[in-house]
């Protein structure tokens, strides 16, 4: 990674501008994932980020996309409103909600002395209840809660004597069927996953596959399991797949289908020659021709075809 958000300083630094004195005493987080990230000095080599080790130790998948603010900005902001992702953590063996809300947000509901909470679908406490505050919270990063209690679907409310604000989310699949969550990173032994939200997978990503009941084990060959688990949180026993789509084809989609999901085939661009300087998705090269792999067939003139902007030096 070539730049970072410096949490002292609140804005994107690129990793070649920050000396070995400063990197001592500063600290750190992914532009996209807002995990904390490592600065590799170097004298030999250009310097770089790194998520940490059990954090993929590389770049997240939200970095491929370059979703980050140009130099000397802040995180991009881009949601007004609260922004929930559900994790799950290899190492911990637990379930957790992440909330991520920018400055005008916790400030203003810091003044309304708003109090979080997660409630399950018999208004139990999923949670302990937490002050939204800049304590608790800080701009655009996302904070995480341990789930304590099981539930197919959460609360997440936010109340005080001004403000009751309620939404419902789905997590886990009923009848026995897996819910799947997007591994982040490559790892298969340290990992993070994020919930699948829009019910759609696609071939040859890796997904933890989780349920609460012992579920068929008896997949087609078209799905590769690489690791089978079984844990305790919220009062439940799981059982756990890390698993890959390999094909797309009648009989997997029938059985995804099944458990509520639709399946798409991936398709990849890959850039080969030169290398390149992305920003806001698109790819700036310094000579003007460019080789690059694709699984689709490419439009140049489309509109919404890949961008490669040529410079030369």
């Amino acid at each position: 990674m070539d730049r970072a958000y410096d949490i002292f300083e609140k804005s994107i630094v690129f990793a070649n501008s920050i000396s070995k004195s400063r990197n001592r005493s500063r600290k750190f987080r992914c532009p996209c994932c807002h995990n904390e990230v490592l600065h590799v000095y170097s004298r030999k080599i250009t310097s770089y980020f790194k998520h940490r080790d059990g954090n993929n130790n590389t770049k997240c998948e939200n970095y491929f996309k370059q979703e980050i603010a140009p130099n000397n900005s802040q995180l991009p902001q881009k949601k007004k409103n609260e922004q929930v992702e559900f994790y799950f953590d290899i190492n911990k063996k637990m379930f957790f909600l992440g909330i991520r809300l920018n400055d005008e947000k916790i400030n203003s509901y810091e003044q309304k002395a708003a109090l979080f909470e997660l409630l399950t679908s018999k208004n139990e406490r999923a949670s302990s209840p937490l002050k939204i505050n800049n304590k608790n919270f800080f701009h655009n990063i996302f904070t995480m809660i341990p789930i304590e209690k099981f539930s197919f679907r959460y609360f997440f409310n936010i109340h005080s004597d001004s403000t009751n604000k309620s939404e419902e989310y789905e997590v886990f699949k009923t009848n026995s069927n897996p819910t799947f969550f997007k591994i982040l990173g490559n790892d298969d032994t340290n990992f993070k996953a994020k919930l699948v939200h829009k019910d759609t997978l696609y071939t040859n990503i890796p997904y933890f596959a989780v349920s609460p009941i012992q579920w068929d084990s008896h997949l087609t060959g078209d799905i590769e399991i690489k690791n089978t688990l079984t844990f305790e949180t919220m009062g439940k026993r799981f059982v756990g797949k890390y698993l890959t789509i390999v094909n797309k084809t009648t009989k997997t989609e029938a059985l995804l289908l099944s458990w509520g999901y639709k399946l798409e085939k991936s398709e990849t661009l890959t850039l080969l020659w030169p290398p390149a300087f992305i920003d806001n998705d698109i790819s700036y090269v310094k000579l003007d021709y460019a080789y690059f792999y694709s699984t689709f067939k490419s439009h140049p003139k489309n509109k919404e075809s890949i961008q490669f902007i040529f410079k030369k030096s």
